[in-house]
Protein backbone atom coordinates (compact mmCIF):
# COMPACT_ATOMS: atom_id res chain seq x y z
CA UNK A 1 0.00 0.00 0.00
CA UNK A 2 1.28 3.49 -0.83
CA UNK A 3 0.20 6.61 1.03
CA UNK A 4 1.17 10.25 0.70
CA UNK A 5 4.38 9.81 2.66
CA UNK A 6 4.63 6.11 3.42
CA UNK A 7 4.79 2.59 2.01
CA UNK A 8 3.23 -0.34 3.85
CA UNK A 9 4.05 -3.93 2.95
CA UNK A 10 2.06 -6.83 4.39
CA UNK A 11 3.18 -10.42 3.87
CA UNK A 12 1.94 -13.72 5.22
CA UNK A 13 4.25 -15.41 7.71
CA UNK A 14 6.61 -14.04 10.33
CA UNK A 15 10.28 -13.19 9.98
CA UNK A 16 12.48 -16.21 10.47
CA UNK A 17 15.32 -14.21 12.03
CA UNK A 18 15.10 -11.34 14.55
CA UNK A 19 14.41 -7.91 13.03
CA UNK A 20 17.59 -6.41 14.56
CA UNK A 21 19.72 -9.04 12.79
CA UNK A 22 17.80 -8.60 9.51
CA UNK A 23 18.42 -4.82 9.66
CA UNK A 24 22.18 -5.38 9.87
CA UNK A 25 22.08 -7.58 6.77
CA UNK A 26 24.15 -10.49 5.59
CA UNK A 27 22.06 -13.16 7.29
CA UNK A 28 18.97 -14.80 5.86
CA UNK A 29 16.70 -17.75 6.39
CA UNK A 30 14.91 -18.12 3.06
CA UNK A 31 11.52 -19.73 2.82
CA UNK A 32 12.29 -21.12 -0.62
CA UNK A 33 16.00 -21.16 -1.55
CA UNK A 34 15.31 -22.79 -4.94
CA UNK A 35 13.11 -19.89 -6.10
CA UNK A 36 15.74 -17.43 -4.84
CA UNK A 37 18.42 -19.27 -6.81
CA UNK A 38 16.29 -19.13 -10.00
CA UNK A 39 15.72 -15.36 -9.63
CA UNK A 40 19.44 -14.81 -8.96
CA UNK A 41 20.45 -16.79 -12.05
CA UNK A 42 18.26 -14.64 -14.31
CA UNK A 43 19.52 -11.43 -12.71
CA UNK A 44 16.38 -10.58 -10.75
CA UNK A 45 17.57 -11.39 -7.24
CA UNK A 46 19.87 -9.71 -4.77
CA UNK A 47 22.17 -11.58 -2.46
CA UNK A 48 20.27 -13.04 0.45
CA UNK A 49 19.92 -10.96 3.57
CA UNK A 50 20.54 -7.61 1.84
CA UNK A 51 17.03 -6.22 1.22
CA UNK A 52 16.02 -4.95 4.64
CA UNK A 53 19.56 -3.72 5.29
CA UNK A 54 19.47 -1.61 2.10
CA UNK A 55 16.05 -0.18 3.00
CA UNK A 56 17.22 0.80 6.50
CA UNK A 57 20.38 2.39 5.03
CA UNK A 58 18.40 4.51 2.54
CA UNK A 59 15.98 5.66 5.27
CA UNK A 60 18.92 6.58 7.51
CA UNK A 61 20.66 8.48 4.68
CA UNK A 62 17.47 10.47 4.03
CA UNK A 63 17.14 11.20 7.79
CA UNK A 64 13.66 9.64 7.79
CA UNK A 65 12.22 7.85 10.79
CA UNK A 66 13.40 4.26 11.11
CA UNK A 67 11.35 1.58 9.31
CA UNK A 68 8.90 -0.16 11.62
CA UNK A 69 8.29 -3.89 11.48
CA UNK A 70 5.34 -5.56 13.19
CA UNK A 71 4.56 -9.22 13.41
CA UNK A 72 0.86 -9.93 13.94
CA UNK A 73 0.42 -12.89 16.25
CA UNK A 74 -2.34 -15.38 15.61
CA UNK A 75 -2.50 -14.85 11.85
CA UNK A 76 1.22 -15.01 11.07
CA UNK A 77 1.52 -11.74 9.18
CA UNK A 78 4.48 -9.35 8.91
CA UNK A 79 3.91 -5.64 8.28
CA UNK A 80 6.73 -3.30 7.24
CA UNK A 81 5.91 0.42 7.51
CA UNK A 82 8.26 2.81 5.69
CA UNK A 83 7.41 6.42 6.51
CA UNK A 84 9.10 9.22 4.59
CA UNK A 85 9.03 11.69 7.46
CA UNK A 86 11.98 13.68 8.72
CA UNK A 87 13.34 12.25 11.96
CA UNK A 88 13.88 15.65 13.60
CA UNK A 89 11.67 18.25 11.86
CA UNK A 90 11.53 20.46 14.95
CA UNK A 91 15.28 21.00 15.11
CA UNK A 92 15.92 21.28 11.38
CA UNK A 93 17.07 24.91 10.82
CA UNK A 94 16.08 24.74 7.15
CA UNK A 95 12.40 24.56 8.04
CA UNK A 96 12.17 26.00 11.54
CA UNK A 97 11.48 29.76 11.58
CA UNK A 98 12.18 29.97 15.32
CA UNK A 99 15.75 28.77 14.80
CA UNK A 100 16.27 30.42 11.40
CA UNK A 101 14.16 33.64 11.40
CA UNK A 102 14.56 35.08 7.88
CA UNK A 103 10.92 36.04 7.33
CA UNK A 104 10.25 39.76 7.45
CA UNK A 105 8.39 40.34 10.77
CA UNK A 106 6.18 42.99 9.11
CA UNK A 107 4.99 40.41 6.58
CA UNK A 108 4.54 37.84 9.32
CA UNK A 109 2.38 40.21 11.43
CA UNK A 110 0.45 41.62 8.45
CA UNK A 111 -0.59 38.22 7.11
CA UNK A 112 -0.60 36.23 10.39
CA UNK A 113 1.32 33.36 8.82
CA UNK A 114 0.85 29.85 10.19
CA UNK A 115 3.79 27.64 11.16
CA UNK A 116 3.18 25.58 8.01
CA UNK A 117 3.31 28.70 5.82
CA UNK A 118 6.51 29.89 7.53
CA UNK A 119 8.06 26.44 7.02
CA UNK A 120 7.08 26.43 3.34
CA UNK A 121 8.70 29.85 2.88
CA UNK A 122 11.87 28.62 4.61
CA UNK A 123 12.03 25.60 2.31
CA UNK A 124 11.45 27.72 -0.82
CA UNK A 125 14.24 30.07 0.26
CA UNK A 126 16.59 27.08 0.50
CA UNK A 127 15.55 25.46 -2.79
CA UNK A 128 13.74 27.47 -5.48
CA UNK A 129 13.30 24.36 -7.67
CA UNK A 130 11.67 22.13 -5.05
CA UNK A 131 8.47 20.25 -5.89
CA UNK A 132 5.33 20.26 -3.75
CA UNK A 133 5.68 16.51 -3.17
CA UNK A 134 9.18 17.09 -1.75
CA UNK A 135 7.90 19.84 0.57
CA UNK A 136 5.20 17.40 1.69
CA UNK A 137 7.83 14.78 2.51
CA UNK A 138 10.06 17.23 4.39
CA UNK A 139 7.21 18.57 6.52
CA UNK A 140 5.42 15.23 6.89
CA UNK A 141 2.15 16.74 5.63
CA UNK A 142 -0.22 15.72 2.86
CA UNK A 143 0.34 17.31 -0.54
CA UNK A 144 -3.15 18.84 -0.55
CA UNK A 145 -2.27 20.67 2.71
CA UNK A 146 0.88 22.04 1.06
CA UNK A 147 -1.15 22.96 -2.08
CA UNK A 148 -3.69 24.94 -0.02
CA UNK A 149 -0.98 26.83 1.87
CA UNK A 150 0.94 27.60 -1.31
CA UNK A 151 -2.26 28.91 -2.90
CA UNK A 152 -2.77 31.20 0.12
CA UNK A 153 0.84 32.40 -0.01
CA UNK A 154 0.40 33.16 -3.73
CA UNK A 155 -2.81 35.09 -3.00
CA UNK A 156 -0.92 37.12 -0.37
CA UNK A 157 1.69 37.74 -3.11
CA UNK A 158 4.45 36.44 -0.83
CA UNK A 159 5.48 33.72 -3.28
CA UNK A 160 5.26 33.33 -7.02
CA UNK A 161 5.88 30.46 -9.42
CA UNK A 162 7.82 31.24 -12.59
CA UNK A 163 7.77 28.63 -15.34
CA UNK A 164 6.13 25.24 -15.48
CA UNK A 165 5.37 22.88 -12.62
CA UNK A 166 8.19 20.63 -13.77
CA UNK A 167 10.86 23.12 -14.81
CA UNK A 168 9.84 26.29 -12.99
CA UNK A 169 11.17 27.97 -9.87
CA UNK A 170 9.78 29.65 -6.79
CA UNK A 171 10.28 33.35 -6.03
CA UNK A 172 9.86 34.47 -2.40
CA UNK A 173 9.10 38.18 -1.95
CA UNK A 174 10.11 39.21 1.56
CA UNK A 175 10.35 42.94 0.87
CA UNK A 176 6.60 43.78 0.90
Amino acid sequence: MKGVNYFKFENPGNLRIPFEIAKKGGESDQRNPIIHKIFSLVGLGERTGSGLNMIVKVWKDKNWIEPELKEVDGIDKTILLLEMKNKNPVINPVINPVINPVINPVIDLKFKLTDTQRNIIQILLQNENIKISEISTILGLKTNTIDKNIKLLKEMKIIERIGTTRKGKWIVKLDK
